[in-house]
């Protein structure tokens, strides 16, 4: 008579849906899922290693850092600072009227930012005025150009800058973020935009409702599709992209876009197609914020 040992020497990952004495297990590989896990990752392999601990590099309610291969910045206490190489040194740029989340768009070597109230620009470690500076040189025009407005969510793509301010999201003029004409150019949503994240063939927007994606080479043209039927949380989308070729089994290829919803972590394809990660495993708890980063090949999120 032969007896088997229970061990485990893999795991496919967290699975809090079924209960925890039915978690999936092979015991010919040793590979299983995990009813829970603390302070661990899962490498391609399927090998369990403990997470690193960490270390802290700057003290306060610290909030909004951002660097999309260019300079670092982040928010605290009402003040807008960049951040050194080192991860300690900081140097203020600018003071802010409130001290609530910042939105981001990279734009060559600037940085845009709006939190609602406050705009501007940060270049070579300045903080500079975002204001229509030029005036308008071309054909007679009846077109009433105005500058760019605090916003709640930012995006670039495609030449245009997007603002999103409750329920709209306008665009600018293209290639030109100063010009922006908001008696036309702008798409109205059922509800406040928490979200507006470009990929190559269109922009991702979610609401408090839904997800849309819209396709089309330029805004104007943009034709609109429902993708999800819940809502991203806010702040929640993903600075950086994921290689979907690094990831045969998503079926997507080239730059995805990643953020979280209450239904389990999302990847949308540059065609605009939508896969939820880990809806049939993984319960979520509810929140309606969340935070997200990429760090090697993993997706690594909170939620609030």
């Amino acid at each position: 008579m032969s007896t088997r040992r229970s061990l485990i020497k893999g795991s496919t990952g967290l699975n809090t849906v079924v209960d925890p004495v039915r978690v999936d297990y092979d015991w010919r590989t040793g590979i299983s899922d995990l009813a829970v896990a603390v302070n661990v990752s899962i490498d391609q392999s399927k090998r369990i290693n403990r997470r690193t601990g960490r270390t802290l590099k700057q003290s306060g309610d610290c909030h909004s850092m951002f660097c999309d291969g260019g300079e670092c910045v982040f928010a605290k206490d009402s003040k807008l600072y960049s951040l050194g190489s080192d991860l300690t040194s900081n140097s203020l740029l600018t003071s802010l009227s409130t001290n609530d989340f910042l939105s981001y768009a990279q734009v060559g070597d600037r940085i845009y930012y709006t939190n609602g109230l406050d705009l501007g620009y940060v270049e070579e470690g300045a903080n500079n005025t975002w204001a229509k500076t030029t005036d308008y040189v071309g054909p007679t025009s009846r077109r009433y150009l105005e500058g760019p407005f605090a916003g709640n969510h930012l995006a670039y793509r495609d030449g245009r800058m997007f603002i999103s301010k409750d329920n709209v999201v306008w665009y600018s003029e293209y290639l030109s973020v100063d010009w922006y004409r908001k008696a036309k150019n702008f798409i109205m949503l059922d509800s406040f935009v928490r979200m507006i994240k470009p990929v190559r063939d269109g922009i991702f927007v979610s609401t408090e409702k839904k997800i849309y994606f819209f396709h089309g080479e330029t805004a104007p043209t943009f034709a609109k599709k429902t993708v999800a039927s819940y809502p991203a949380l806010e702040w929640s989308e993903c600075i950086e992209y994921l290689d979907g070729e690094s990831f045969p089994d998503l079926g997507f290829s080239g730059p995805c876009a990643l953020w979280v919803t209450a239904e389990g972590a999302m990847v949308g394809s540059p065609t605009g197609a939508v896969k939820n990660l880990n809806r049939e495993k993984v319960i979520y708890p509810s929140g309606t914020r969340g935070r997200s980063l990429v760090r090697g090949l993993n997706f690594i999120h909170t939620l609030e």
